[in-house]
């Protein structure tokens, strides 16, 4: 005899039967075509252990800003060398990039359903400070209620990278095509840097921020510096695999990725649980 449709068959089943039904609507046509022929190839067992996949829940955005432009008379590689202050056009730059997080923020909170800053996290260098700041007063400015500036704390995991070429000419570091990880000289008392290393230490951040109920559910700036803002946009694009499958020198991706200006955002959210595969980038 012809077995029932599912149709048929769920009128008899239980609620939770109904509602297996209700979400594959399509087998009900595939199994009356695969009966034709006298057998089903799809029962109505094998339905009632199918679910409906869930998407993972939104958790954490973080914006990632590079700094503003440096004052760097010398023109050297100055990376975690100290006392290099913004420029003038660099504090201007800070000010105009006010506008483009705020509109960020707005942008997340609409998509995700969360509008709360929980921190402004900066790397420990001058430039990222006086980044930070000009964003957090120009936000404070505009809604005297944001209380940014309250919320600045510096964060080491997301400081300039380390490497063996800091102070010198950045003449000589264009012959390298600015790969500054293939030194070979991780191993040595000074614990030089690959893009491994850096990599590593962006990751450990967001999933700090991810398993901490202050910034579950909440959006956190984070000025920085160039390569951290790139390895966020490889991130969002090539997947976390993908990055730590690279090797120790900056991956070819890189090349066709734009790098990062100064003081523009790269905007991730973060979805279900660290270590995250692959956040979404979200552009305005």
């Amino acid at each position: 005899p012809r077995e029932p449709t599912i149709a048929q068959a769920v009128a008899e089943q239980e609620p939770q039967e109904l509602a297996i039904a209700q979400a594959f609507p399509e087998q009900e046509d595939l199994e009356e075509e695969s009966c034709a022929g006298g057998e089903c190839a799809l029962s109505l067992a094998q339905m009632r252990g199918r679910k409906v996949p869930e998407e993972p829940e939104p958790v954490l955005a973080v914006h990632f800003i590079r700094h503003g432009e440096v004052h760097n008379p010398q023109e050297i590689l100055y990376g975690q060398m100290p006392g290099f202050h913004l420029s003038p056009k660099g504090f201007e730059q800070a000010a105009a990039g006010a506008d483009d997080l705020a509109t960020s923020r707005a942008l997340v909170a609409e998509k995700y359903g969360f509008a709360r800053v929980s921190a402004v996290k900066y790397s420990p260098m001058l430039r990222t400070r006086e980044t930070a700041e000009v964003l957090a007063a120009a936000a404070d400015t505009a809604d005297p209620n944001s209380g940014l500036t309250s919320l600045m704390e510096a964060e080491p995991d997301v400081i300039e990278v380390w490497v063996p070429y800091q102070g010198q000419p950045l003449a000589e570091i264009k012959k390298l095509n600015f790969n500054i990880y293939s030194h070979g000289q991780e191993a040595e008392d000074k614990g030089y840097e690959n893009f491994q290393d850096v990599v590593h230490r962006v990751v450990r951040f967001v999933g700090q921020l991810a398993l901490s109920p202050a910034h579950r559910g909440a959006q956190v700036v984070v000025v920085t510096h160039g390569d951290i803002a790139l390895i966020a946009r490889l991130w969002a694009t090539q997947g976390l695999s993908a990055l730590r499958a690279s090797g120790p020198g900056k991956p070819e991706a890189a090349a066709d990725m734009p790098y990062p200006g100064h003081v523009s955002l790269t905007t991730l959210v973060f979805a279900g649980q660290a270590p995250f595969e692959r956040p979404v980038w979200v552009q305005a």
